[in-house]
């Protein structure tokens, strides 16, 4: 498959663990998905390098544990995005639509757009329990509304996101 950016390279050296690796390019992909435990995009147990670019991506679920796009019980989720749309909708008593729900999530969007309807008792907006969470943001759109019972401010810190263009708009039990 061809690497769509100098940077995968790299991002797919840092680390030596079993590597579940995604390019999406170029395409129009939509899941729906209803299961008791269930991942859209990535891996159960791998660590995930995913790459979506110049595509669009539509992900609905529902269930008890879910994960848009990420990985249960990887060490790391790299999820690397440009030039594409995505959309969550997503309802379960676990949910987050870009997570290494354990451990931790790497999350770069550049000339984008996200949408992301998120709701369940243990809801995330980004990133899993662990709040290891980065977020770089540039020339992109992200909108997302978040209904959960648990405190992100316990397991996200707003100083992890780097924001150069474009906006985030979340709307938190609302």
């Amino acid at each position: 498959m061809v690497k769509l950016m100098p940077l995968i390279d790299k991002l797919l050296s840092e680390t030596n663990t079993k590597i579940s690796d995604i390019d999406l390019f170029a395409c129009d992909i939509t899941i729906d998905m209803s299961t008791q435990t269930g991942i859209g995009i990535g891996s159960r147990e791998a660590d995930c390098n995913i790459c979506i670019h110049s595509a669009s991506v539509k992900i609905y679920q529902s269930g008890e544990h879910i994960i848009g796009i990420g990985t249960v019980n990887g060490k790391l989720c790299k999820v690397k995005t440009y030039e594409a749309n995505i959309t969550f909708n997503i309802s379960a008593e676990y949910a987050a639509p870009i997570a290494a729900w354990y451990n931790t999530t790497k999350f770069n969007i550049n000339k984008a757009s996200m949408h992301a309807t998120v709701s369940g008792v243990n809801a995330y907006a980004i990133g899993g329990k662990s709040g290891d969470t980065d977020i770089n943001v540039s020339d992109t759109s992200i909108a997302i509304r978040l209904k959960t019972s648990i405190d992100i401010n316990k397991y996200f810190n707003i100083d992890n996101i780097k924001l150069s263009g474009g906006c985030i708009k979340t709307n938190i039990n609302d």
